[in-house]
């Protein structure tokens, strides 16, 4: 019997919390418009175009061809209908370099102590 008066009491009272919501001042009064932002597209453009070198006839240079990745399509392709189950692309060895002397016996004793 408790709970329902509880339940019941609580219901009330949210009800008239929502009810006079608006006499409690929580309406967000309206802020004054402020023209900061002039966003007008033709303007912008137009003050790109005359603040920098950029001009409507721009166009892209051509690069140099860089051949930094050594990968052979046709090589590949040919792997591939000659052994149709596995693609075999054929990397060079790389050389162990030691760089990072890591020794986990001694870290763990330099940590421990």
């Amino acid at each position: 019997m408790k709970t329902k008066l509880t339940l019941t009491l609580l219901a009330l009272m949210f009800s008239i919390v929502q009810l006079h919501a608006d006499e409690l001042n929580f309406k967000m009064q309206d802020e004054a418009y402020i023209n900061d932002i002039p966003f007008n597209t033709t303007v912008i453009l137009n003050t790109i175009h005359s603040n920098c070198a950029l001009s409507a006839d721009f166009e892209l240079m051509d690069e140099p061809y860089i051949n930094d990745i050594p990968f052979d399509t046709l090589e590949v392709a040919m792997d591939i209908r000659m052994n149709k189950e596995s693609l075999s692309v054929r990397m060079t060895e790389e050389t162990y370099i030691d760089d990072i002397p890591f020794d986990t016996q001694k870290i763990a004793a330099d940590f421990l102590n």
